[in-house]
């Protein structure tokens, strides 16, 4: 520090140790709950003192105004006329402020939380660690401004008169800008080469400070030195929660913005992983919140080495404590592979940091205390350390093996089935374009969106969900495309983006009409000649909550697929039943015109897709529900029921005690008997509350299927058949005895090899045959059979995406079957092993050599 600043840093502490004095005289008065307001307040102002030269002249000021105030009503009280003898204390005698201090300052505290609750700070009451930091943020304004161990209006003075003097030396450091923290940060920003990009632009960055008026100061000062107001922007206590998100998304997905300046309001719940470089400018005096802070960037999928530059003012006393520590921090993290950060604060449950700082603070012979804190961090950050880091890498709650398999059967078969990024990427960037909007390629399958079009913003405004913003600097579909390696982070566009889903908005609003008028499909892969409907259908299951427009609430929407053949047989279609059917060029679709309009097709398709949807698809849908639901309540209601109670039985027994001190001649200034037990009471309510709402959400039941399209399905094979110049096609054509053939040539080559295979449903989509390899896990065989002398083969689209969905996993089995009935089986492992195999948009199926 500079020498002006050291000699303030000096008169604030001493201010502040001797204020601290005060504070435990109070205690030893019984005063403790006034007692550790006073000490709070105090720790609240040093560390504003370590924070900026604004920081602590800001907060000096409100508590010099403040406590003025106080001097000020004490004596309009004091010069109130004389009352009568015996109703009060004799005129012209000083009395006591401050007697009523807990409840005037708790006064406009955040909701809930009120010191006269707690017998003392730090000592198994009230922790303030343990408010969320925007409220933390509030509270500490509520406290710091007011708070005073003064029990006269003499003693009050003397406190506003030495306030008076660290407010003219704070105020002359603060105008001659005198601050080397300030100036430590601009020559970090300006002269670390780590610091800028390859353009010599700063790479994008996290400034984190524990102070409002710092954050204002900071970025008014980083605005000034890099010239460009909107390249810095901002989240504190102060700002909405939905609004956190929308400067989160501007610092992540805007290339202009380059720095967040943050309190570690930025470290709830927020995803700050774009940036991977980060600055404590005030360091936190709870080691947890480092470990949150840091864990913003520094978290899975984070491709950028992480690093973090910590600010500390040498020959401070709190400097002292923080130097010692970081560099034992530093000494462990060599010998324990860089994972300090992750059992930090846990490392100080036995002294926690703040009680060192504290002591650091009020010590009378800093130099002894020196040594204690130097022991009592080598003792902490040392083997306790290590201790915790092997006990993290133990599973707390053990599943047994069963329950693994069981768990990764389901994640590989989802794999299999779900919706391919490319099918998104394709959907996406054509509708997108459609509606105005225009995605640049950057890098492989990653774009930039320059502008979002109005059709997408106008319908988000009214009915999205998230933010959706006005640029995108990196989009991807893929979720290993989203951390690429000195490119920028991508957002990743999939189901539930505000992106895709305002396009899916937009797009349904000017095309909704078409799905309900239907259309034609020919499917490439079917060689018969029997056409089917497929009947699209929307499912809902509700529970009994209800929504904002009075309607009960959705848990799972989902489509489904009925398919009606020419007999009158109705099943289910499957996932994906149009995935490989293409659209018919015009001569087709004037070819097909006149058959899409048969009585067969038009006459009570509606009604049997409903019969089967209602008789088959609505229980399994609703099964499916209540077990994920119901198993989500329930462990919710017990979490909910073991805090509440606890609660309630707190202060049932804080009633009673109350009660009895009362009895006892005994009343308790803060909280009596009446408000305890209202305590409880209201804690009841909330319990019955909670109750009856999770008993709402457990409440399901299925509404009835809508019939929202259709579309009439075609056969290649009796497209041709219809055809009148259809070219004759040569390769020799897939037979249902080839087929069948085939699948139990492989069924039996799966048994000898010691397998249990399972045939697939006909409409399963990608594979044919589940079983398992040698190491347990699931295998996805692909049947392909052909007759002997056969050329070629086709897969289709869906096959090849399954394929390349689980590379490690999929088999290709060829089967060649022979006139008499003989096969002869090869297998091909990972036949499609790259992105370079992914079908074009408008490839339905693929051909290939039989032979090689």
């Amino acid at each position: 520090l500079s020498p002006a600043e050291m000699k303030l840093y000096e008169q604030v502490t001493s201010y502040v140790r001797n204020g601290m004095n005060r504070a435990n005289q109070l205690r030893e008065e019984g005063q403790g709950r006034r007692s550790a307001a006073v000490g709070f307040a105090l720790t609240v102002l040093q560390r504003r003192l370590a924070s900026s030269p604004r920081a602590i002249l800001r907060s000096l000021e409100r508590r010099r105004e403040r406590l003025s105030d106080r001097v000020a009503q004490a004596e309009l009280e004091r010069d109130r006329p004389e009352r009568p003898a015996g109703s009060g204390r004799p005129a012209g005698l000083e009395r006591p402020v401050g007697s009523t201090a807990g409840s005037e300052v708790l006064a406009s505290a955040p909701a809930g939380y009120r010191l006269s609750d707690f017998e003392d700070l730090g000592a198994g009451g009230f922790d303030p660690d343990e408010l969320l930091s925007s409220e933390l943020e509030d509270f500490e304004d509520s406290i710091v401004d007011e708070a005073t161990s003064a029990r006269t209006i003499a003693e009050l003075r003397a406190e506003i008169r030495d306030l008076d003097g660290l407010v003219t030396q704070a105020q002359s450091v603060y105008s001659a800008g005198e601050d080397r923290k300030w100036d430590e940060l601009s020559k970090l920003l300006q002269n670390t080469p780590e610091m800028l990009d390859g353009g010599g632009r700063t790479e994008k960055l996290i400034v984190f400070t524990e102070n409002r008026d710092t954050l204002d100061y900071l970025v008014e000062r980083l605005r000034r030195l890099s010239g460009r107001r909107d390249e810095v922007v901002a989240i504190h206590g102060g700002v909405r929660r939905e609004d956190r998100r929308r400067v989160q998304d501007q610092f992540t997905q805007d290339d202009d913005v380059r720095i967040l300046v943050a309190t570690d309001a930025a470290g709830e719940g927020l995803n700050l992983q774009r940036a991977h470089l980060m600055v404590n400018y005030d360091l936190p005096w709870n080691p947890n919140r480092i470990e949150q802070r840091f864990g913003r960037i520094h978290r899975i999928g984070q491709t950028e080495v992480c690093r973090l530059w910590n600010l500390v003012a040498e020959g401070t006393r709190e400097g002292q404590v923080f130097e010692r520590l970081l560099v034992k921090l530093e000494e462990q993290r060599q010998a324990l592979g860089g994972k300090v950060f992750d059992v930090l604060g846990e490392a100080f449950s036995d002294k926690p940091l703040r009680e060192l700082l504290i002591e650091a603070i009020t010590a009378e012979d800093p130099v002894a205390q020196q040594l204690r804190m130097a022991a009592v961090i080598d003792t902490t950050v040392g083997p306790r350390m290590e201790e915790l880091i092997k006990e993290q890498s133990l599973l707390n709650h053990e599943l047994n093996v069963a329950s693994i398999a069981v768990i990764r059967d389901q994640m590989e078969r989802a794999r299999t089935m779900r919706l391919q990024p490319s099918f998104i990427r394709r959907f996406f960037l054509s509708a997108f374009g459609e509606l105005g909007g225009k995605a640049t390629r950057r890098e492989t399958n990653r774009y930039q969106v320059a502008r979002v079009p109005s059709a997408l913003r106008n319908w988000h405004s009214g009915r999205g969900s998230g933010h959706l913003l006005p640029t995108y600097e990196r989009v991807c579909f893929d979720r290993d495309e989203v951390a690429v390696a000195g490119r920028p982070l991508a957002d990743l566009v999939s189901p539930g983006h505000p992106l895709l889903d305002a396009t899916i908005g937009a797009l349904w609003d000017r095309h909704w009409s078409l799905l309900r008028q239907g259309s034609i499909l020919v499917d490439p892969n079917d060689s018969g000649e029997s056409a089917r409907v497929l009947v699209f259908l929307e499912h809902e299951i509700v529970d009994g909550s209800l929504g904002p427009d009075g309607r009960r609430r959705a848990v799972s929407k989902r489509f489904e697929y009925v398919e009606i053949t020419d007999g009158g047989e109705t099943v289910d279609a499957g996932l994906h039943p149009y995935l490989d059917c293409r659209a018919p060029d015009a001569a087709e679709r004037e070819l097909l015109a006149p058959l899409a309009h048969a009585d067969w097709v038009r006459d009570t398709l509606v009604r049997k897709a409903l019969e089967h949807a209602v008789e088959h698809n609505v229980a399994r849908h609703q099964r499916e529900v209540e077990a994920r639901v119901h198993d989500r309540v329930d462990r919710t209601l017990e979490k909910v029921r073991q805090r509440l109670n606890a609660e309630i039985d707190h202060w049932d027994t804080q009633a009673l005690r109350l009660k009895d001190d009362e009895l006892a001649g005994k009343p308790n200034a803060g909280v009596n008997s009446a408000r305890a037990r209202q305590r409880s009471e209201e804690a009841e309510d909330r319990l019955n509350r909670r109750e009856a709402e999770l008993a709402r959400q457990r409440k399901l039941s299925p509404l009835s299927p809508r019939v929202v399209g259709g579309a009439f399905v075609v056969p290649e094979g009796m497209l041709r058949a219809l055809s009148e110049d259809a070219v004759p096609v040569e390769r020799v054509m897939d037979t249902a005895r080839s087929d069948r053939l085939a699948v139990d040539a492989v069924l039996a080559t799966e048994r000898a090899l010691g397998r249990a295979p399972v045939e697939m449903p006909h409409n399963n989509k990608g594979y044919d045959v589940e079983t398992r390899g040698e190491d347990g896990r699931l295998m996805f065989i692909e049947v392909k059979g052909r007759v002997a002398g056969s050329r070629d083969f086709s897969i289709t689209a869906s096959e090849i995406i399954c394929g390349l969905n689980n590379t490690d996993r999929h088999i290709l089995a060829l089967v060649e079957v022979a006139d008499d009935d003989s096969t002869d089986v090869r297998y091909l492992h990972d036949p499609f092993t790259s992105r370079e195999h992914e079908p074009s948009p408008a490839e339905h199926k693929r051909t290939l050599d039989w032979p090689t």
